[in-house]
């Protein structure tokens, strides 16, 4: 066969569709498929076996295997359909969000056009977390995961073509070392795990294995292909409903849906049970609609989410009756955009590339001026207002108001001046946030006398010693002589808006302090909401008028990929018995009840963005944080 002709299988089509529907059940919410999510790990199987049989397949005809050609094809497969999910993404978007929501979806555009979203949603959000699915674009990690396998693969199969290496040996090396990895970081990170390339890269190098065999050897034909092949449709069908979610994943569990897959793909044959059931012409209808069902159904699914958030659980059966709606528009994709993208001659391959090329920076740059614009927020906020719309906080009055109240604490890092046995020194390092909780205790505080020099996250990285923390001029004030504060104080807190990249830095330098010096070390952790001008749109349109019935949705609203990365770092901090943990979020929520209070009984917030207090928080945030440390101070002297 010459170039990308492979012979059709309608089975392989057929198991799509047995791929995307318990992915499609397990977004609305169905508990009968909880472990749905594996329907990407045949997904994966699948492309490993169909990319790496049209490589070697080309590579081995006369004709040559073209990479232009090959990239020109996934160009055409790929990116209509993508172009028009994120076109009717954005277009909803000002309709069910809040700015600083469309913010993050600007962002996940940007990353979806560059291929990179598995990275970005893996810093950005928890995908098993109960609110992952208000992000849209969620669902693109995995295609960005092929993307990066459809760039990199095709070259490195045709180097070893021309070194005369085995393709074989360099899969099993893959799959080994890719497995292994998945094992290792899932026990370890398992978010970062989840939507690796380098984790995920073993479940195509399946498929590309039985692409391998299937064209050296051909396929089996044995009195026993019947019986292997309902053998793995049961396995896979187990693992899509029964098998419990919460299995460590990719892993050994994830043998399971990928080893039945391959196996599926190997010993299907005509006239079987299991073959005449998936390539009936039913299941193949729905298999050859999978791209387009899995592409548009998650972004309504999210907005559904997002704006019957008042239901929680209760928002499946809207997802379910949306499935209709969803096919309705695959079906229209599947007939007006992605055959005609597939088959049309009127584009040369250049025109294609170049279009793709082009495409990819438009949507790339609508997704960084949506960030730029912060999520369009005065724009929409303009337009709600002039429809009756109340702000919820005035932020250029509190910045005013917090920009005074400074001056009266000016400069945070000067050194300690009291004196005595009753003179408590606490010290506070950090980002803004540490200035924010010092400026609070500085106002309000009554048990010590507070100072602050600035430090932030990413600048704790590697710092081992003290010596070494004072030659460190980049990050703070260089007139500021941070040695004798920290001479000088009984006590340190850190503290930072931690990120998944900074927070083991932030525990090791707090250990660190605390080893050098031997005083109490306290990390704090960070709290961060969606802001409350952004909220004033959300509570506007569900017509919150109180403030208890705001609470409810704030908890929801919380920033969760933050909140995931400070409960790892408190995990961290448990762990060691020297240092103490400081729960800023607490101030605001209580898990018990799921609420957040970001507005005090009279109506006036307590935060003026996403995470910073208001003067009306301070005196309140103050006597918490007191409390809280005088019960530290307890649990430490009775160790």
């Amino acid at each position: 066969m010459k170039g990308e002709t492979l012979k059709y299988r309608p089975e392989v089509d057929g198991l799509r569709a047995v791929a995307v529907v318990p992915v499609i059940l397990f977004h609305a919410g169905l508990s009968q498929f909880q472990a749905g999510f594996f329907g990407v790990d045949i997904f994966f199987v699948i492309s490993g076996y169909l990319i790496t049989s049209v490589i070697v397949r080309g590579l081995g005809s006369e004709r040559g295997f073209s990479l232009a050609h090959f990239y020109e094809r996934r160009a055409r497969r790929i990116l209509p359909a993508l172009a028009l999910t994120v076109v009717l993404t954005l277009a909803i978007a000002p309709l069910a969000l809040t700015p600083g929501q469309i913010k993050d979806v600007g962002q996940s555009v940007f990353a979806t056009a560059l291929f990179s979203s598995n990275y970005f949603f893996y810093l950005e959000i928890d995908y098993f977390n109960q609110f992952a699915s208000k992000a849209p674009l969620l669902h693109t990690w995995s295609l960005a995961v092929e993307e990066q396998f459809y760039l990199a693969f095709p070259i490195v199969l045709m180097v070893l073509h021309r070194l005369g290496i085995r393709f074989r040996v360099f899969i099993a090396v893959i799959l080994l070392a890719s497995f292994l990895a998945a094992v290792w970081t899932t026990n370890q990170n398992p978010q970062l795990s989840f939507y690796s390339i380098h984790t995920r890269a073993w479940e195509l190098a399946v498929g590309a294995a039985v692409a391998l065999f299937l064209s050296h050897k051909g396929a089996p034909s044995t009195r026993h292909n019947g019986s292997l092949s309902a053998a793995a449709i049961i396995v896979l069908l187990f693992s899509l409903t029964i098998l419990p979610a919460d299995w460590s994943h990719p892993g050994f569990a994830t043998l399971l849906p990928v080893l039945s897959t391959a196996t599926l793909i190997v010993f299907l044959r005509k006239g079987d049970l299991i073959y005449r059931m998936l390539a009936h012409p039913a299941t193949v209808h729905v298999g050859l609609m999978s791209y387009g069902l899995y592409l548009y159904h998650n972004p309504l699914f999210s907005y559904v989410d997002v704006y019957f958030d008042y239901l929680g659980e209760g928002t499946t059966p809207i997802k379910l009756a949306l499935i209709p709606l969803v096919y309705v528009v695959s079906l229209v994709s599947l007939i007006f955009v992605e055959r005609p993208a597939l088959r049309t001659k009127r584009l040369g391959r250049k025109a294609v590339l170049t279009a793709a090329a082009i495409g990819i920076l438009v949507f790339a740059g609508i997704g960084g001026l949506i960030h730029q614009q912060n999520g369009f927020q005065s724009q929409l906020t303009a337009f709600y207002e002039s429809r009756g719309m109340r702000m919820l906080v005035d932020v250029p009055r509190e910045r005013r108001r917090i920009e005074a109240n400074k001056a009266n604490y000016a400069p945070p890092d000067s050194p300690f001046d009291c004196a005595g046995s009753f003179c408590r020194k606490v010290l506070w390092i950090g980002d803004s946030l540490s200035e924010d909780s010092f400026m609070a205790l500085a106002s309000y505080g009554t048990d010590a006398q507070y100072r602050r020099v600035y430090f932030d996250d990413t600048c704790m990285a590697g710092v081992s010693s003290v010596p070494e923390l004072l030659s460190v001029e980049k990050c703070r004030n260089r007139d500021v002589d941070f040695g004798n504060l920290l001479e000088e104080a009984d006590e340190i807190v850190v503290a930072a808006l931690w990120t998944e990249t900074t927070y083991d830095d932030g525990y090791l330098f707090a250990a660190m302090l605390e080893d050098a010096l031997n005083i109490p070390v306290t990390v704090a952790g960070a709290a961060l909401f969606t802001d409350l001008s952004s909220f004033s749109i959300k509570a506007w349109r569900a017509g919150y008028e109180t403030v208890e019935a705001m609470r409810g949705p704030l908890y929801d609203m919380q920033r969760w990929d933050r909140l995931r990365t400070t409960e790892k770092l408190k995990t961290m901090v448990d762990s060691n018995p020297e240092l103490d943990w400081f729960d800023r979020r607490a101030f605001f929520c209580s898990r018990r009840a799921r609420e957040c209070s970001l507005l005090d009984e009279d109506g006036r917030p307590l935060i003026w963005d996403n995470a910073h207090m208001t003067l009306t928080a301070y005196p309140k945030f103050a006597a918490y944080a007191e409390e809280r440390f005088r019960e530290l101070r307890g649990r430490r002297h009775s160790r």
